[in-house]
């Protein structure tokens, strides 16, 4: 359990460094520019050397159906809880804040670090199916409350869910895993120093995106959400426990619903203008949240 705390706490140190940064002004900007190292390439490298090896199974198949399903509820479900009296710009707000999982930022670093690389493939899988939503299916649905005349562009999705380079290298490594095919080691060994690198980028870049200023004016609202959040969370979890499901796939699956709001959420609520600083601080506050949780469950799942 030390050892779990203490790998923990390094994840808090390169968190608060990135925090300290920007408000020494050592990092200009938001972190988009580390944004863009990591998804480009430290975290394809890092999942490519995660996963290299790993054996296909029906249950990653599930891991992505239970992905897309998990997303599907809690859009649902965030158009539910709004009720009719709120605004349109609440309702789509509300509908991309519930759904959507960050599942790169913490997730991935916290499974590689704690569990077997086959967690990595059924994280891998899981995210494709999240994707799926976070990456055009909730905007879609938002967009068509906002205004009922609005079509979803099908092609518009698939076009965002391809050019997501980590998600490319999801299909790949699931093509390579159902086909045996396993990477030359000279080939890992050459791409292991920037795999090595991607945590360290990853809590960075959260420490830089870190912001504890909170609207009252969007208070009510942040704690909705985030009960919202916390019981679709537990509901998850509580199913994942009941159903024959392979005991790894369980504990991936559990981290996977407790991740933070996906990233593109703040990108959706700027263009459609549903409540962006709304969800930006709805972003900080379950990164926060999401760091302790996952320190707890390392204690108890590890």
């Amino acid at each position: 359990m030390f050892d779990v705390i203490l790998t923990a706490c390094s994840f808090f140190v390169c968190i608060i460094l990135g925090y300290m940064s920007k408000k020494m002004k050592l990092v200009s900007g938001d972190g988009n520019f580390i944004g863009n190292i990591v998804m480009t390439f430290t975290l394809p490298c890092a999942l490519i050397v995660g996963f290299n090896g790993a054996t296909f199974s029906y249950w990653m198949i599930i891991a992505l159906l239970i992905g897309l399903v998990t997303n599907i509820i809690a859009m649902f479900f965030g158009k539910y809880i709004t009720g009719h009296k709120q605004t349109r710009e609440a309702q789509a707000s509300y509908i991309l804040n519930c759904s959507g999982f960050s599942i790169g930022n913490l997730a991935i670093p916290f499974c590689l670090t704690f569990l077997p690389s086959t967690a990595i493939g059924y994280l891998a899988m899981f995210d494709i199916g999240n994707s799926i939503i976070c990456l055009g299916g909730s905007a879609a649905y938002a967009s068509s409350v906002l205004d009922a005349s609005n079509k979803t562009d099908t092609k518009a999705i698939i076009k965002r869910l391809l050019s997501a380079i980590p998600v490319d290298t999801y299909f790949v490594l699931l093509l390579l895993s159902i086909f045996h095919i396993t990477l030359p080691k000279t080939f890992i060994t050459l791409i292991s120093p920037v795999a090595s690198a991607n945590m360290f980028l990853m809590m960075f870049m959260v420490g830089l995106q870190l912001e504890f200023v909170i609207d009252k004016a969007f208070s009510k609202g942040m704690f909705k959400i985030f009960v919202s959040r916390l019981f679709l969370s537990l509901v998850f979890t509580g199913l994942f426990m009941i159903l024959p499901l392979d005991p790894l796939l369980k504990k991936t699956l559990i981290i996977a619903v407790f991740a933070p709001i996906a990233g593109a959420t703040i990108i959706f609520a700027t263009e459609l203008k549903a409540q962006e600083k709304l969800c930006a601080m709805m972003s900080s506050l379950t990164m926060i949240f999401s760091l302790f949780v996952y320190v707890l469950l390392m204690i108890i799942l590890v």
